[in-house]
């Protein structure tokens, strides 16, 4: 078997972040963690498929895994969502049965394990995950037997079908016959490989839904982000000690569940409160106060700053409190910047995603940076702006709209 993982998405609604699989979260690449969570369930075999702007960089960031697989690569060159990804992948897949995987959907191995398991009694096998509210995504129609007959893409509040949403870990024994079923597609529906699926069903291809009951967080959203580092964080605690007692001032405190990475420097006075990530190199000066934050390698944190619910990529530089935001690589936030995270009427915080306003469903987010961003001294920001990478806000300014 071959878990063949998806990783060619432009990742738009991500934007000012870039590039999903690539974003390290606790000293490893999305894409690396997915891998690791899927070998322990004994699959060695892998395809990544990727797109011509992010193979090479894939190539890189799991060829540094340790693990014992084997790893090929195909660059998805035909926009058909999971399908186009799968066409890119077609010699691969018709020698063999498979899984597909989404490179950002985070599972427990659990879930791989018990796919594999009902895998030896049926020739396709998907997950799927109950939802308490409506979410924009695949729900799973089933007849009055109890039989998967379709996946509904993204129905509408009150339109579901059920409360199982589908979560893109399919399953199935023979490649090649769903790649002739892809290619045999004459009009597409909604997702030319959800029209394949739903062919093979009319044709009497049982499908076994495995229930999903572990905590699952899709990225879709660049606030995602924080639930997804909470997944990934128990996931790395589970394996490290919880404290790395290198260069740690006596005077400083630690509570709760923290990582601290190799060669991290805290200095005295400070507070850090888990379940906190501090990346390798990391200098946290004297007088900080960190709190439920994810900071990469090799960034600073100035005297006196307090960060908090907040997700810092690799060499960062804070110099002002931060709190409910994210900064990618290389930015810079300067003396006396004041990050906005409340809307005056303590209404939920909106995000313009692609020309639509979405509501995040949260009441308190700062600001979202890409990489290269730097905030002058005593910029304001306010709840929920996005500044786009490379911007450098000059000192003084307010910023009240995103920054493309």
């Amino acid at each position: 078997m071959k878990a063949v993982i998806l990783a060619g998405g432009k990742s738009e609604r991500m934007r000012p972040i870039q590039e999903k699989p690539l974003i390290k979260i606790c000293g490893k690449e999305i894409i690396v963690h997915q891998i690791e969570l899927i070998a322990a369930a004994g699959i060695s075999e892998f395809v990544i498929i990727g797109s011509e702007n992010n193979i090479e960089r894939l190539k890189e960031a799991t060829s540094k895994t340790d693990l014992n697989i084997k790893i090929d690569y195909r660059i998805q060159t035909i926009q058909e969502g999971s399908a186009g990804a799968m066409k890119a992948a077609e010699d691969l897949i018709r020698e063999s049965s498979v899984l597909f995987v989404g490179a950002t959907d985070i599972i427990d191995t659990s879930a791989y394990l018990e796919i594999l398991n009902q895998a030896e009694s049926f020739d396709c096998v998907t997950l799927a995950k109950k939802v308490g509210h409506y979410y924009p995504g695949g729900y799973l129609q089933f007849d009055q037997d109890g039989i998967l007959k379709k996946i509904i893409e993204k129905p509408g509040a009150g339109n579901e079908p059920s409360m199982l949403m589908n979560v893109f870990l399919h399953f199935h024994r023979d490649g090649n016959k769903l790649m002739d079923e892809i290619y045999a597609v004459e009009e597409v529906e909604i997702d030319l490989y959800f029209t394949a699926l739903h062919k093979m069903i009319e044709d009497g291809l049982i499908v076994k839904t495995v229930e999903y009951d572990k905590r699952l967080q899709p990225i879709k959203y660049p606030w995602h982000l924080f639930d997804e580092a909470l997944v990934l964080f128990e996931k790395e605690a589970n394996k490290k000690a919880n404290l790395i007692k290198k260069n740690f001032s006596k005077n400083s405190e630690i509570i709760g569940n923290v990582i601290l990475e190799d060669n991290v420097l805290i200095e005295d006075n400070t507070k850090i409160i888990g379940p906190s990530y501090i990346g390798k190199g990391t200098v946290i000066k004297s007088g900080c106060v960190i709190e439920e934050s994810f900071i990469g390698d090799n960034c600073t944190i100035d005297n006196k700053t307090e960060i908090k619910n907040s997700f810092l990529d690799d060499n960062v530089e804070v110099k002002s409190k931060v709190v409910n935001s994210i900064l990618m690589k290389n930015s810079r936030v300067e003396e006396n910047v004041e990050i906005m995270m409340e809307n005056n009427d303590c209404a939920n915080i909106e995000v313009w995603i692609r020309d639509q306003k979405i509501d995040s469903g949260l009441k308190k987010m700062g600001v979202i940076c890409g990489e290269n961003v730097i905030l002058e001294k005593e910029v304001k920001s306010c709840p929920g702006v996005k500044i786009f990478p490379n911007k450098q806000v000059v000192a003084k300014s307010l910023v009240n709209q995103d920054l493309i």
